[in-house]
């Protein structure tokens, strides 16, 4: 597992080097500016610069803004810690892969390693590895809560598996609104899987949303309440 994790770590890290800056229509648009302009209180003339973007909740930007104003003499640092969240989602994947297969079967992990990286080299990974692009932090703290679910669950530990895989999935929704429907999916998956196991699905269900809407708030609901001022 700690030679595989290493490969990983390797392999992306060196990916988003070599991909090199972030030079995506979003990043030009209005990430790095909603960065910039929610740590420094932006400019008086900018009224919503990037339409309703402009009114999401901008934890990311600023710290990608942050790192990049800090790293920026230092291209190659900086590609390697914003590889980051895609060597943990990675990790994740792999570990859920190997889950998934017979313990019977031959060179398990391997498959698992191969399927790994087919799944992280597609079309909606790959091309915002390194970037502003920031659907991959939110989607690894859901993977986060699949593993810690799984690992919970196997161990008779029910309430503690909903609470946690709550817990990340509500941090996602915080970061990014647009994880509301793994949210959501994740919960009716939790529910049935319980049922059909007769187990005690309702309790599940209501540790997995008071905890998941508890990250929410606790994440960007001092956003909302200021945006919310703003317009009284």
């Amino acid at each position: 597992v700690l030679f595989r994790s290493l490969l990983i770590f390797l392999v992306l890290s060196a990916a988003s080097v070599y991909l090199g800056g972030d030079g995506s229509p979003d990043f030009r648009i209005y990430h790095f500016y909603n960065g910039y302009a929610a740590a420094s209180g932006g400019r008086q003339g900018d009224i919503a610069a990037a339409q309703m973007q402009t009114y999401f909740f901008p934890g990311m930007d600023i710290l990608y803004y942050k790192l990049t104003m800090t790293l920026n003499e230092m291209p190659r640092t900086l590609r390697s810690i914003l590889a980051i969240p895609y060597i943990v989602s990675a990790s994740c994947v792999y570990l859920l892969t190997k889950a998934a297969l017979p313990a019977t079967w031959p060179a398990r992990r391997t498959m698992a390693l191969l399927a790994t990286a087919f799944g992280i080299s597609g079309a909606a990974s790959l091309p915002t590895l390194g970037t502003s692009m920031s659907d991959i932090v939110p989607g690894t703290f859901v993977l986060l809560g699949l593993c810690a679910y799984l690992h919970f669950q196997n161990r008779s530990r029910q309430d503690l598996a909903a609470g946690v895989a709550g817990l990340c999935c509500g941090i996602a929704v915080g970061l990014k609104l647009t994880c509301a429907p793994l949210f959501i999916g994740f919960t009716i998956a939790m529910a049935l899987t319980r049922y059909m196991a007769r187990e005690q699905w309702l309790r599940g269900l209501v540790l997995f949303g008071l905890t998941g809407g508890a990250a929410v708030l606790a994440v960007c609901g001092g956003w909302w309440l200021h945006r919310s001022e703003e317009h009284t």
